[in-house]
């Protein structure tokens, strides 16, 4: 007989399964996020008195100070003196100026100062931007002073203009633009000198001091006060009561007449 098969071979073994990868590494923390920029806004004053906004900033920071011989003039239109002043306001209707005549003589200073201080330290560009006119044969100067906190002290003639700058009262008004210090606490004066005679009505209007770093948020209103009772709602809670004690009064009248009847 023929000899036996020989047993089937076995079946091949699976192959090895491939080896996990190891885990990736976690990824890096995200960088922090740069810092916020400085709220960077424009102080804006056109005198205008249609413009609240503008009223309230001049009645808040700007004042006339008191070593002046005058005071600077709101008005609108051209001023009381022929040939010598504008025409109008640069802004909406009103603007600053300096009446020359008498009892004004050559010398007298009016001085417009600023009293808030304003953040220029953050600003690349800090600058004092406004309109002025100045047109009169007999026309004086008009400067700019500034103040910083780090020196105490105030800087005059920062800008500074004199003579007739322009051909009549209806002339453009002309644009000045003065550099400011990045400083943490700013302040401007405006000081216009009389010239020799009347015709000397200069005028300043729409300053804007461009590039101010707002240091803190302006503060929240405060919660309104509870309501309280006025005089009147008391006078009608207390009317509201008598009609209870008149007729307690009764009862009591008519218990003491039977009273004396016994």
């Amino acid at each position: 007989p023929p000899p036996p098969s020989p047993p089937p071979a076995p079946p091949p073994s699976p192959p090895p399964s491939p080896t996990p990868p190891p885990p990736s590494p976690p990824p890096p923390p995200s960088p922090p996020p740069p810092n916020s920029p400085p709220l960077v806004y424009t102080h804006d004053m056109d005198f205008d008195s249609r413009t609240t906004t503008s009223t309230a900033l001049f009645n808040e920071c700007w004042s006339h100070d008191p070593s002046s011989d005058f005071k600077w003039t709101s008005n609108t239109g051209s001023t009381r003196s022929q040939n010598t002043g504008p025409a109008n306001a640069h802004s909406s209707d009103t603007y600053y100026y300096t009446e020359a005549t008498s009892p004004r003589t050559k010398g007298d200073t009016a001085i417009l100062t600023m009293e808030c201080n304003v953040d220029t330290s953050s600003s690349p560009n800090p600058r004092l931007q406004f309109y002025y006119h100045m047109y009169g044969a007999n026309m004086g100067s008009l400067s700019v002073d500034v103040y910083t906190s780090s020196t105490g002290a105030w800087q005059r003639d920062k800008w500074k203009i004199a003579g007739n700058q322009h051909d009549s009262s209806s002339s453009t008004w002309s644009l000045a633009t003065v550099p400011l210090p990045q400083d943490i606490g700013v302040m401007l004066r405006f000081r216009g000198v009389i010239g020799s005679d009347y015709q000397s009505d200069m005028a300043i209007d729409s300053v804007n001091i461009i590039g101010v770093f707002l240091s803190q948020p302006p503060p929240s209103p405060s919660p309104p006060s509870p309501p309280e009772f006025s005089k009147d709602v008391r006078t009608l809670e207390k009317k509201q009561h008598q009609p209870g004690r008149q007729l307690l009064g009764n009862f009591h009248d008519k218990l003491n007449a039977i009273k004396k009847r016994r």
